[in-house]
This record gives C-alpha cells, sequence and structure tokens, in this order.
C-alpha cells in the first residue's frame, strides 16, 4: 500500500518582519528570491511558477492559467483539495489560481481556519495557502499536533511575499534585498531536512513541492525542481540546478543575483548598476563603469541573457507544424 499523500500548509507573509527560524532539529532555511514588485505578483509566480512579466500574458481574460497551469492543478489531479485563507482583496486572484474553497480569517492570522480544515478534511489530502500579515508560533506545531492523531503526515511551508523596498528601477545593493526567508518544516517521521543556503527563486516552489510529492509539474511551470535540498541532498544531486535568480521591477529594469554579484540592468538605455558583495565596501560601490571589471561585467551580461532564456513560459514549437 502507498504512502498517503501529506496535507501541505503553505504559509505566506505579506509582512517586511523577517520570517521566524525553523526548529534546528526540523527544519531547512534558505533563501527564496523575489521575482516580483508586489506581494500579489509574487504571490501569483509562486503558486504558476511564472515570472510577472509573463502574467498578461496568459490573463487576457482575466483568467489565469491559458498558458500556465497554477499548482492547484496537478495537486487536486492527484487527490487535493485546495483552500485558499487571506484578505478579501486576494480572493479574486485566489479564485483564479484554481482553489476549490475561499475563506476569510476570522482570528487575524488564518490559523484557526486551517486547523478546522485539517480537522475535517476526512480521507482526502488536505493543500491550504494561507496569506497572512505575519508568521506566529502557532504554525510551526500544527502538523505535529494533528499528523499523528489524522494517520497522515503533514508539512508546513513558511515564506515571505514581500518585494524588496526599493522605488522603480531602483538598484538593488544588498542581498537580503531580493532575498527573502523560506523555512520547510517537515513532521513525517522520516530523516530530519537540514541543510546550507542554496540559491532559490520564489517560481521554484511548485515544482520543489511537486517533486517531493512524486506528481509531474506541468511542462509550462519554469521553475527548477530543487527538493532534494529539503533532504538535505549535495547540489550535484539537482538535475538542474540554480545559478542565479531575476527580479523584474515595476518599471521594467530587472536585476540578476548568482550567489555574489548583483547586476542591474535599465531598458533602453546603457546606465546599470554592478555590485560585488564579496567585496570590502562592495554594496555601495558600483563597478558598471569599472574599466577593471569590465570582463565580469561582460560574464554577468551573458548570465543575465541565460536568466532571460530561463524564464520562458511558451514551450515548442510556438507554431503548428514548425
Amino acid at each position: 500500500m502507498s504512502n498517503p499523500l501529506p496535507n501541505i500548509v503553505l504559509v505566506l507573509s505579506t509582512s517586511n518582519e523577517p520570517s521566524m527560524e525553523a526548529p534546528a532539529s526540523r527544519g531547512y532555511s534558505g533563501s527564496a528570491c523575489l521575482v516580483g514588485a508586489s506581494w500579489a505578483t509574487n504571490f501569483v509566480s509562486l503558486l504558476s511558477s511564472s515570472v510577472p512579466s509573463h502574467h498578461r500574458v496568459w490573463s487576457g481574460q482575466d483568467k489565469l492559467g491559458i498558458h500556465v497551469d497554477p499548482l492547484t492543478v496537478p495537486l487536486k489531479a492527484a487527490g487535493y483539495r485546495a483552500t485558499f485563507i487571506g484578505p478579501r482583496d486576494a480572493g479574486t486572484i485566489a479564485a483564479q489560481c484554481g482553489f476549490d474553497e475561499l475563506a476569510n480569517p476570522q482570528d487575524g492570522d488564518g490559523h484557526a481556519e486551517a486547523t478546522a480544515l485539517i480537522e475535517r478534511q476526512g480521507a482526502d489530502p488536505a493543500f491550504i495557502t494561507c496569506v497572512v500579515p505575519a508568521i506566529n508560533s502557532q504554525w510551526q506545531d500544527l502538523m505535529s499536533r494533528h499528523a499523528a492523531r489524522l494517520g497522515r503526515p503533514g508539512m508546513v511551508l513558511l515564506a515571505r511575499l514581500v518585494p524588496p523596498s526599493t522605488a522603480d528601477n531602483t538598484a538593488i545593493t544588498k542581498p537580503q534585498e531580493i532575498s527573502s526567508p523560506f523555512t520547510m518544516i517537515l513532521h513525517d517521521g522520516k530523516k530530519h531536512v537540514d541543510g546550507s543556503t542554496h540559491v532559490w527563486s520564489t517560481i521554484d516552489l511548485a515544482p520543489s513541492l511537486l517533486g517531493l510529492l512524486g506528481i509531474k509539474a506541468p511542462y509550462t511551470m519554469v521553475g527548477k525542481d530543487l527538493h532534494p535540498y529539503w533532504l538535505g541532498k549535495a547540489r550535484r544531486a539537482i538535475k538542474f540546478p540554480r545559478d542565479r535568480c531575476l527580479f523584474e521591477h515595476a518599471g521594467g529594469s530587472k536585476t540578476t543575483w548568482n550567489g555574489r554579484y548583483l547586476l542591474t540592468v535599465h531598458p533602453g538605455t546603457e546606465a546599470g548598476e554592478l555590485f560585488d558583495t564579496w567585496r570590502q565596501g562592495g554594496q555601495t560601490m558600483n563597478l558598471w563603469d569599472d574599466p577593471a571589471s569590465a570582463g565580469i561585467k561582460g560574464d554577468l551580461l551573458l548570465e543575465f541573457l541565460w536568466a532571460q532564456l530561463d524564464k520562458e513560459c511558451m514551450p515548442m514549437p510556438r507554431i503548428a507544424g514548425a
């Protein structure tokens, strides 16, 4: 008999407060790089594994999923019931993302609603997404209190949706401005999840979660399946590891981050910003026009091109018969 699918609770904070640390023996912490200029944009990116510049492409009639299947689609095909708990102004987005049920939190953080949903779920596994102002300690032990009694394993994923606090087209000079704490807590009785920080993107969560569950990700998802990191495995265990992340500013500028260098390119101009975060004072020293940095700038611009190609969401062939 196959193992039952776990209950999944995805808790997404819209505040600027640091995400809670998971218990040392139970969690994995990494860096999830944001891809959009608002929490709502990052919410859509996370659930659909697509970048903001694609959102208008596949929401032409105010409907999500013309070219991209959100995370709820393969989960519901596997037997999950998808429920969204969050503010009323997010209800339209949630409905477009394919949730079966929408609820507004009465206790301020949605914890009571999530608990009630898990308790009444019955034989079907639950996928519950909560958009909350901040994450509190109750979320950490949610699954440990329910997994044994319900006879079904569970996992809680904690992440922030808040974008960097920069003006449109303003250079990002610090990695923490593009990086969001990301934590996963497993309560399935298996080996605890552990490991060092790796380069993640918000769009990697959906394919990584599906990979962990053994569910094939839709081919329209452009994120990478990095779930072996959650199991404490080394980079070589990842078929296609992530070398860089891309942030798209509301004004059209784009920033790439490869773990060391932050490169910002502005459309229609030759201006840009290049910061070496490993260099002393590097977060305040723009190397874009530095002759000594011309070589690394050229390499990073090539990386930027690869980052652009990585986010391609239109599968080939684009023309019938091509």
